[in-house]
């Protein structure tokens, strides 16, 4: 409701195609006559990054439709047999083997799942370094998502990448493998923790020109142990972005 509420006063979130097609067209508008790093032009923007992170980000996403099929397999087979077990299917001597099996079957399964985390890390780092010259230091990892299928379950994420805050400046930074991201402050239209998250997600609505970007902005688990570590606090990510760009 509240995002149909924004929609009807700021204009348009996303079009039929992918959910940034609008946003991207605005951008090239606003940054066409600018030479140079886009960040110094002074415009809130979603671009297309370079390089060829999005055909690897696809290319993951593909495998993670086997890996999800394997993962759910291999938690089905372990489960079934762990029950068989307990109900006493097989007979003393199998026992503590066929335990074993379905340990390895839910392994297997896990495994599969932790793999496209991964992957989708490694491909992160590979295109910001490439794109940057070097990874920043101790760089606080997210997923990006399209705000209005937050809530759907996706093995891959649209978008992945890291988040770089510039209080001075009033404005957030965010190096994907597909899309380059960029939010000031004035362009800000909504900010709140994304519903129904336990890991203090941010929905973050923006301005790019006169079209409106909702995205979802989720930090990894390891993202959140980093952002712990430098700030010293157990202040949330949410509470940083807010007061960045808020």
């Amino acid at each position: 409701m509240m995002m149909a509420a924004m929609t009807a006063n700021f204009g348009t979130i996303r079009s039929a195609g992918d959910f940034r097609d609008d946003a991207v067209a605005a951008s090239r508008e606003l940054l066409q006559a600018h030479r140079g790093d886009p960040f110094t032009a002074g415009v809130s923007y979603c671009i297309p990054g370079e390089g060829s992170g999005a055909e690897q980000l696809q290319a993951v996403r593909r495998q993670g439709k086997l890996a999800l099929g394997i993962g759910i397999c291999g938690f089905v087979v372990g489960g079934i047999i762990a029950v068989i077990a307990k109900s006493g299917g097989f007979s003393k001597t199998n026992e503590w083997p066929v335990l074993a099996i379905a340990l390895a079957c839910t392994f297997t399964g896990f495994a599969a799942l932790i793999t496209m985390v991964y992957r989708v890390r490694r491909v992160v780092r590979e295109t910001v370094s490439q794109r940057l010259g070097a990874m920043p230091e101790k760089p606080l990892r997210v997923n990006i998502e399209d705000a209005t299928t937050y809530n759907q379950m996706k093995v891959v994420p649209d978008d992945a990448g890291i988040v770089l805050l510039h209080p001075e400046t009033r404005c957030l930074q965010i190096e994907g493998i597909t899309h380059r991201y960029l939010v000031h402050a004035a362009d800000v239209a909504d900010i709140t923790m994304a519903s129904g998250s336990e890991s203090r997600s941010v929905r973050v609505v923006y301005r790019i020109g006169q079209t409106l970007l909702g995205i979802t902005i989720v930090p990894d688990a390891i993202g959140k142990q980093v952002w712990s570590g430098l700030t010293g606090s157990m202040g949330t990510f949410f509470d940083a972005v807010k007061q960045c760009i808020g």
